[in-house]
């Protein structure tokens, strides 16, 4: 079998890539061959999903699908493929045939393994990520493209949020085999356990102390919002700006999905992600929740919509403006700016309405 490990993005891809590259030798033995073929210097195989998308971080130096097809045509177990960057291929069933044309051509059969993650979690997760690589979109304009068109899509990524439509892709192939996991229901509490089990692995053939391994973090408010000021201005922080978001996200604590969010992404994706629930046969459990019920929020924590917002971004330009031509005492922004702050901190905790932004 060529099993296929399409992510989602920020359903612990990195975790199980660094498992699958660490203990490639131990696979082996075990009949598990994770290929060396597209993958060079990372830990995934994503020169292969970027041939198949026709990305331009494709390299023909690392390897793709011709290079992949001599190192497993001979193998006779079963063969691992993983990248999250599949996952912009999977409401494409041409873009993904060459990888079941493969698989037949090898003796293989094929089958895509796809985590899906409830989409406010997803949403979230994501538009931190987004950060990182330099967009500075607000979040609410992140949900509604989510909602109207069931994907986001930034340079040549495509992020899913249609479940149902993006499974149709790899399950309209013929003799394909599509498994969908639930990342809220994970065998053995760990995204890395749980694809061992889904694949048919031995329990024991990876150390016990690597089966949780977690190979992101979530980095603290102050960097995310630095993130989100210099992606919007699109240059390096002043040393102002960089003193008002250190008083601003001084004030942050937690940061959640405003119920607005959840209610909507609920409406939109709520139903059909039922529908792929019983389809694929996987769990139920924070895929598909009660119309009313609502995860709650964390005690203290602010809305992404209102923190990553025009009206912040304004809030850190004036407060550094303010800063600058102040005198501080004792470190402290001047009174002015301490009067702002409090202003935009009073806003930032007061309700909010469906999609409303807007400062006082």
């Amino acid at each position: 079998m060529l099993f296929v490990h399409c992510g989602l993005h920020k359903t612990g891809t990195s975790s199980l890539q660094w498992v699958l590259g660490t203990h490639a030798e131990r696979l082996k033995a075990a009949g598990f061959l994770a290929p060396r073929s597209g993958r060079g210097e990372v830990i995934g195989h994503h020169n292969i999903a970027w041939q198949l998308s026709r990305d331009r971080r494709f390299n023909p130096l690392v390897g793709g699908l011709e290079a992949l097809r001599p190192e497993i045509q001979g193998f006779a177990g079963d063969v691992i493929i993983s990248s999250e960057d599949f996952e912009g291929l999977l409401a494409n069933a041409q873009a993904l045939a060459p990888l079941a044309a493969l698989a037949r051509e090898t003796g293989h059969g094929v089958t895509f393994v796809v985590y899906l993650r409830s989409q406010a979690s997803y949403l979230a997760s994501l538009y931190r990520q987004c950060l990182k690589e330099g967009f500075g979109e607000e979040y609410a304009a992140f949900v509604e493209e989510a909602v109207e068109h069931g994907a986001v899509r930034r340079k040549e990524w495509r992020f899913q949020f249609d479940f149902a439509r993006a499974l149709e892709g790899p399950a309209g192939l013929d003799g394909a085999k599509v498994v969908a996991r639930n990342y809220h229901a994970l065998a053995g509490g760990s995204t890395v356990s749980d694809f061992l089990a889904a694949i048919g692995a031995p329990p024991d053939v990876i150390p016990a102390e690597h089966l949780r391994a977690r190979a992101n973090e979530r980095d603290p408010p102050r960097l995310n919002l630095g993130r989100f000021y210099r992606n919007r201005m699109q240059r390096e922080l002043s040393g102002p700006e960089q003193a008002a978001v250190a008083a601003m996200a001084a004030h942050v604590d937690a940061v959640d999905n405003p119920p607005w969010v959840e209610a909507r992404l609920r409406a939109a994706f709520g139903a059909s992600n039922a529908r792929v629930c019983r389809r694929f046969g996987a769990p139920q459990e924070g895929l598909v929740t009660d119309p009313g019920e609502a995860t709650p929020a964390r005690r203290g924590a602010v809305s992404l919509a209102r923190l990553y917002s025009f009206e912040t971004a304004l809030a850190i330009w004036r407060i550094a403006r303010l800063i600058a031509g102040g005198e501080p005492a004792e470190g402290a922004p001047p009174a002015s700016a301490e009067a702002q702050l409090r202003r935009w901190t009073a806003w930032l905790a007061a309700p909010e309405a469906a999609g409303a932004s807007r400062a006082a």
